[in-house]
């Protein structure tokens, strides 16, 4: 099945689709280069156009496709000005590619399409133009997800649109979860004990995968949820150690290759490893004053009282905060090597994470190397879609649709 993806990025949604090998992507689209050359080092012979898709008209994409038949159209459109990391304004311009993104869906039509954002989305003013829109042609349904029901080693909640063009008589559902069996131990951030593992199930689950409490209340609504399912058949959370525990003696002070310091440790690093003999965007920020006192003082897992947060608070301020290599990532934010955006401090060494090691949390292969500066990286990290999410959309929609789809 052929799919495009708009507002790419570094091609997450793209990248997890293809690992499915049920899906190729044709073209992707973006204003930023660094994420356009990014992708091309990793596959050449791709087409990735630095393109406005507010500007994309359908002829462009028309005339790459050439006569193949689009089946999908993916993206995840720009989220500063709903996320809860931004300032919210629902008047940003950038809001204005919601819609872009519904256009371009209407005049290609294809046979479905996947959209992904933060939560937020869902209670802006343009959440119901959008649903109005791609209504017509299309049954839809949406609901939140957290990646690391999926395989990704960290807790992040998104919303996920999925739709179907009602010619094939197929209403969709949001995928099952995969992962999080019942039982099985994992760090708990919001205990104080340095050694809080907690058994999962119903009751431990909220405060495991740190919902707040809109999200988590809107989940519990969601017919046939999959997240507020914690059940025996599943496979075990990817933890933090799972996936970078390899990496830990792998940073350095510039941005050159670097063998792998150790063997794999975990299948998730295998599989992220793939062929790839060397490692690289492993480069550690050196931390100085303040940043250093409080990272220094940090037991693996914990967080600085003196920065309003609370070991004994069910919801917790982050910043300036270790993980733990029991638990899972918290949400990777496009400025993750700032130690004061959130819980990013390595879980042993004095200092915030690697871009390898936030490209690791994200699911993203050892061999995709990210261009740009610093800032470019994190935000290419930052803003992607997780591939193990990806991949399970990719195979539930195949599950769905893919039988009823033409060549």
């Amino acid at each position: 099945m052929n799919v495009i993806e708009l507002f790419a990025g570094a091609a997450g949604l793209a990248q997890g689709f293809e690992r499915t090998s049920k899906f190729s992507a044709l073209a992707l689209y973006d204003v930023f280069e660094p994420a356009r050359l990014s992708y091309l080092q990793y596959r050449p012979k791709a087409f990735y156009q630095k393109q406005d898709v507010a500007k994309l008209g359908q002829h462009q994409v028309l005339d790459v496709l050439d006569g193949r038949r689009l089946h999908g159209i993916l993206g995840g459109p720009p989220c500063q000005g709903f996320s809860l990391a931004g300032k919210k304004d629902k008047n940003n311009k950038i809001n204005d590619c919601v819609l872009a993104y519904a256009r371009i869906v209407d005049e290609l039509k294809p046979h479905f399409l996947v959209m992904e954002n933060v939560p937020q989305l869902m209670f802006h003013p343009l959440f119901s133009p959008l649903l109005e829109s791609i209504s017509q042609c299309y049954h839809v349904v949406y609901g939140f997800l957290n990646a690391a029901r999926y395989g990704t080693p960290q807790t992040r909640h998104r919303l996920i649109l999925l739709a179907y063009h009602k010619q094939f008589g197929v209403r969709p559902t949001l995928p099952l979860a995969t992962h999080g069996i019942l039982g099985q131990k994992i760090y708990a951030y919001h205990l104080s004990d340095s050694d809080a593992r907690v058994a999962l199930d119903a009751n431990t689950a909220d405060a495991v995968f740190g919902a707040d409490f809109v999200i988590a209340k809107q989940m519990k609504r969601q017919a046939d949820n999959a997240e507020s399912a914690i059940r025996a058949d599943l496979l075990p959370l990817v933890t933090v150690g799972e996936a970078i525990s390899d990496l830990t003696d792998a940073v350095s002070v510039d941005d050159r290759y670097i063998a792998y310091p150790c063997e794999a440790r975990s299948d998730y690093q295998r599989l992220l490893r793939g062929s790839a003999s060397n490692v690289a965007n492993c480069v550690a920020r050196q931390h100085k004053g303040k940043p250093l006192e409080i990272v220094q003082s940090l037991r693996e897992g914990g967080t600085p009282e003196a920065e309003g947060g609370s070991r004994n608070k069910r919801y917790y301020s982050q910043a300036y905060s270790r993980l733990h290599r029991a638990g899972l990532a918290r949400t990777l934010t496009t400025y993750f090597q700032n130690a004061g955006s959130g819980r990013f401090f390595h879980y042993e060494q004095p200092r915030t994470l690697t871009i390898r090691e936030g490209a690791r949390l994200q699911g993203f292969p050892d061999d995709f190397v990210f261009s740009g500066t610093l800032a470019d990286q994190m935000l290419l990290v930052g803003n992607a879609v997780p591939l193990a999410l990806a991949e399970a959309l990719g195979r539930h929609i195949d599950s769905e649709l893919g039988e009823r789809l033409p060549a």
